[in-house]
């Protein structure tokens, strides 16, 4: 994961950082995927092709006042762009939440207790 999360940042400039920024090694990719799966918030997930050629995650807060918000992410290798990966995931990330979309061009999750 820590190399394919390396590369997919090399490849696109449409993420929140450039290539090494933010760099999680592969006993950081463990305890993340290992915190995610442990917790009601979060949500890991992975596209595989023969390997692994994305990956999306969201992640909630233990925050009371912010509990019904989660922020996501989607990345998917260049070379598999155009057959709706990214797509699938996201679609999957937020299946039973409801999406609000503010005026300001600001979206935000809010998890459906339904």
């Amino acid at each position: 994961m820590s190399e394919l999360r390396l590369q997919i940042d090399g490849e696109t400039e449409n993420l929140d950082r450039e290539k090494g920024e933010g760099f999680i090694d592969v006993p950081g990719f463990d305890n993340l995927i290992h915190m995610d799966t442990v917790s009601p918030r979060n949500l890991f997930l992975v596209a595989v092709n023969n390997r692994i050629v994305g990956f999306s995650r969201c992640e909630g807060t233990g925050l009371k006042r912010f509990s019904h918000k989660t922020e996501f992410g989607v990345c998917v290798l260049k070379d598999f762009w155009g057959y709706r990966i990214g797509k699938n995931l996201l679609k999957e990330s937020i299946s039973g939440l409801t999406l609000t979309v503010y005026q300001e061009d600001h979206a935000e999750c809010i998890r459906d207790e339904h």
